[in-house]
C-alpha cells in the first residue's frame, strides 16, 4: 500500500514487491485461503508535492500549508503541521486554482495529464517513496483449470509488466518533469537531511502496517525487512547494470 519505504524509483519498488509476492510463502497461503493467485504489480511511482504560492524548499516550509495528501505520506506531512484537505487528485486543480489549498501530493505524470502545471508555480522533488500496493490477481480456481503452460505465460507476462510499466512511468515522468520546467514551474529538489527527516517521520506507519500485518496473520516484520532488503538487491543492480529497457535498447 502506501507505505512511506524509503525508495522512489517505481521500476526498483515493482520488482521487489513482484519478488516477495512470488516468493514468500507467508503470502502465497494466504492469497490462496482467499482463493487468489497473484499475477503481477505496478505502482503511482515516487509522490511528490505542487504548490501554488510559497514553495516547499525544506520541512519547515511544511507548516501551515493547506496540502492535499497521499496516503501516509499525507500524514507525515499533516505531523508535520501541514492543514490536510481531503480531495481527489481530480479537483487538485480547482483545489490549487481557487486557493483552497495551496499544494496537492501526487505523481508528476499525473501532473502532466490533469494539466495542473498550469496552476503551479513550483514543484518539490521529495525523493522518498511512492504507492506501490497494486496488483493483478486471479482467481484461484479459475487458474488451476489453465494448463501449466498457460499458467507459466501468465507468471511470465505479469513478470515482465515491471520492466515495460516500469519503463513507461519513468519515461512519463521525466517528461512531465521537463514540461514543468518548460511553463515556468520551479523544480525544487528537497535537502538530503530534510528528504531523512520525512524518511524518519514515515517510520510509525511502517510499524502499524507491521501491527496490522501482524493481527491478519502474516509476519509483519519478516515482510517487510524481506522487501526492504529486496529494494536494496534490485537498487544495486539497477546501479550496476542500468534499467533493463536502457541495455536493449543500446
Amino acid at each position: 500500500a502506501a507505505l512511506p519505504v524509503n525508495n522512489p524509483d517505481a521500476w526498483v519498488g515493482m520488482r521487489a514487491t513482484d519478488e516477495l509476492m512470488r516468493s514468500s510463502q507467508a503470502i502465497q497461503d494466504d492469497l490462496a485461503d482467499k482463493n487468489l493467485v497473484y499475477i503481477g504489480t505496478w505502482t503511482t511511482s515516487q509522490v511528490n508535492i505542487g504548490c501554488k504560492g510559497g514553495a516547499i524548499k525544506s520541512v519547515a516550509d511544511i507548516s501551515g500549508k493547506k496540502v492535499r495528501g497521499v496516503g501516509a505520506y499525507g500524514k507525515v506531512f499533516g505531523e508535520q503541521g501541514a492543514n490536510m484537505v481531503n480531495m481527489s487528485i481530480y479537483d487538485a486543480y480547482q483545489g490549487l486554482d481557487t486557493g483552497l489549498i495551496d499544494c496537492s501530493q501526487g505523481y508528476s505524470y499525473a501532473v502532466a495529464a490533469l494539466k495542473q502545471a498550469e496552476v503551479m508555480d513550483s514543484y518539490t522533488i521529495l525523493d522518498w517513496g511512492q504507492v506501490g500496493g497494486l496488483g493483478i490477481f486471479m482467481n484461484k480456481d479459475m487458474h488451476d483449470s489453465l494448463t501449466p503452460e498457460q499458467q507459466e505465460t501468465l507468471a511470465s507476462v505479469g513478470s515482465d509488466m515491471a520492466d515495460e510499466f516500469g519503463r513507461m512511468i519513468t519515461e512519463a515522468n521525466d517528461n512531465a518533469i521537463a514540461s514543468m520546467k518548460e511553463q515556468g514551474v520551479e523544480v525544487i529538489t528537497l535537502p538530503e537531511e530534510d528528504r531523512a527527516q520525512l524518511v524518519e517521520a514515515g517510520q510509525k506507519f511502517l510499524d502499524e502496517w507491521q501491527q496490522t500485518a501482524d493481527s491478519a496473520g502474516l509476519p509483519g516484520e519478516q515482510l517487510l525487512e524481506e522487501y526492504k532488503g529486496l529494494i536494496a538487491k534490485y537498487t544495486e543492480q539497477r546501479d550496476a547494470d542500468g534499467y533493463p529497457w536502457e541495455a536493449k535498447s543500446n
